[in-house]
């Protein structure tokens, strides 16, 4: 895992993760990446890894 001051990326397997924070009208925020795609945004940088994490076994499922 690398982390630096505004986002954190790691690999699983063959699959790349992302976590961007941002600041949307005075609010922070986290976007979430899965391969280079943006998966979504979330309150807390713990729930987006969660459910980059998720939405990773559910395409490995399929």
């Amino acid at each position: 895992m690398h982390v630096h001051h505004h986002y954190i990326h790691f690999q699983r397997g063959r699959q790349f993760f992302g976590v961007r924070k941002l600041t949307i009208e005075n609010q922070v925020r986290f976007a979430g990446y899965l391969n280079g795609i943006e998966c979504g945004h979330w309150p807390t940088k713990e729930a987006a890894v969660q459910a980059l994490l998720r939405r990773a076994a559910q395409r490995t499922l399929q």
